[in-house]
């Protein structure tokens, strides 16, 4: 069975920071699904942030989780984002 990973890149003030939730989605359908309460809880409570929510595979997630590790930017660059928080 796929997992499939919501990640979420906050950044204030320009400092940016990687998080993932730790529940993963059997579809990406699902993670998009699950994506605009997540949207709306962190521009509720970040409204001075920026930044983007992903969705997904495995493969892409341990890469990025692995370029996070090697001190790189959270920022994503090669897959499209979802809504911008």
């Amino acid at each position: 069975m796929e997992k499939i990973f919501m990640v979420i890149i906050m950044c204030i003030y320009g400092e940016c920071q990687g998080m993932w939730q730790q529940t993963t989605y059997d579809t990406m359908d699902e993670c998009l699904i699950a994506v605009p309460p997540v949207k709306e809880y962190f521009m509720e409570v970040y409204p001075q942030s920026d930044g983007q929510i992903y969705c997904m595979d495995q493969e892409n997630f341990n890469d990025w989780r692995e370029s996070l590790e090697r001190g790189e930017s959270p920022r994503v660059t090669n897959l499209p984002n979802i809504p911008t928080i």
